[in-house]
């Protein structure tokens, strides 16, 4: 997630004054990447249904995040297969979060921001964890703002 010292929920409007990206470049979405081969396009991928989708793309519709990137917690116990998790869905690991020890036991789980590859969108790699048993969430990597006023 992008940083805002005057935080918005995601369904309200946006200042849009400055913009801090965390590691990577920040953009709003553009729409769907370019098409993938068949074969090149992960299993877990290729069997999404069309509605899931869409309903996740309404939802991304409602603000920036960065397109080919995406949250995810993890439920514990996943003996750090990250790599594993992440080559599942066509992508790689390119940040753990480190949570502080003593919220890690009460948290339960790893937090890990994915990079997708070219073909597959932020809407499709959503949709498909949702259906995912290891995940408890994979969100958008958003784009907060934050104004001078403070």
């Amino acid at each position: 997630m992008l940083i805002s010292s005057n935080f918005t929920p995601r369904s309200l409007a946006f200042q849009r004054s400055h913009s801090l990206a965390v590691q990577g470049e920040s953009k709003a979405p553009e729409g769907p990447a370019e098409s993938a081969s068949p074969s090149s396009v992960p299993v877990r991928i290729r069997s999404l249904d069309p509605q899931a989708v869409a309903a996740v793309e309404q939802d991304l519709c409602q603000g920036e995040y960065v397109e080919g990137e995406v949250i995810v917690k993890l439920r514990p116990g996943q003996l750090n297969l990250f790599d594993d998790f992440a080559s599942e869905y066509g992508g790689k690991v390119i940040e753990k979060f480190d949570i502080p020890s003593s919220i890690y036991k009460t948290f339960e789980g790893d937090l890990l921001r994915l990079k997708l590859p070219n073909g597959i969108t932020t809407a499709e790699a959503i949709a498909a964890m949702k259906e995912d048993e290891r995940v408890v969430y994979a969100e958008s990597n958003d784009i907060l703002h934050f104004t001078d006023d403070v």
